[in-house]
């Protein structure tokens, strides 16, 4: 794929595929979005939580799993991330997004994020493991009651309206524990509806700029 590298309002990268309005992060501010969605609402709910099983769908620029990287070395938790991306970046374009500068974490880390092997269970540090799928969802076999937290960033649901239903949120909800967390940037009324009719308590939340509301979604 070719890519066009944005910069955001806050000034941190975004991609966009060549010939579409689409991009990875909001134009409002990339590193300010996936902050608040994603760490804020969703990681930021298990603050005395001493080991936590994240699935991430949607890897992408790995913009979240370095937020995550960093939270975890601040908050001393342990974490096994497991990433699905059917489609990974090029490393060529990975190395000019300036995540790693803006955020103080070493650019070796972030590198090695995207340059893990599928199926490679790649250990960071003692306190963070990266798992990466290279495939799409649907095709996906999660064990059961495993994940605390989910990070779901795919396009938007007007692009992949099949991945954003109740039979993909059904699928994540079985592999969630009780209580588990969902968090994703869409409130579209389609979204919400699948997730409810999949199990899910669903809230909306303030969003970040440029975005009015958000969602969180709980397995009750």
């Amino acid at each position: 794929m070719k890519y066009n590298i944005i910069t955001t309002a806050d000034g941190s990268h975004t991609l966009s595929l060549n010939n579409s309005e689409e991009s990875y992060h909001s134009v409002n501010g990339a590193l300010t979005e996936s902050m608040l969605v994603y760490i804020k609402n969703g990681l930021f709910s298990f603050q005395d939580e001493i080991q936590l099983n994240i699935l991430e769908i949607g890897f992408g620029t790995g913009l979240n799993a370095l937020l995550t990287i960093k939270e975890a070395v601040l908050k001393n938790n342990s974490i096994y991330y497991h990433a699905i991306e059917p489609y990974p970046v090029e490393m060529n374009v990975v190395r000019q997004l300036n995540y790693p500068d803006l955020l103080g974490v070493e650019r070796e880390v972030f590198e090695k994020l995207h340059q893990s092997r599928a199926g490679e269970c790649l250990t960071l540090s003692n306190i963070f493991t990266f798992e990466k799928k290279e495939t799409k969802v649907e095709a996906c076999l999660f064990p059961e009651n495993f994940y605390n937290l989910i990070y779901f960033d795919l396009f938007n649901p007007s692009i992949e309206i099949d991945l954003w239903s109740k039979e993909i949120f059904s699928k994540i909800y079985t592999a969630s524990v009780k209580g588990a967390v969902l968090v994703t940037y869409s409130v579209k009324g389609s979204v919400k509806r699948a997730l409810k009719e999949a199990g899910f308590s669903v809230e909306k939340l303030q969003g970040p700029p440029g975005k009015r509301e958000v969602l969180r979604a709980v397995k009750i």
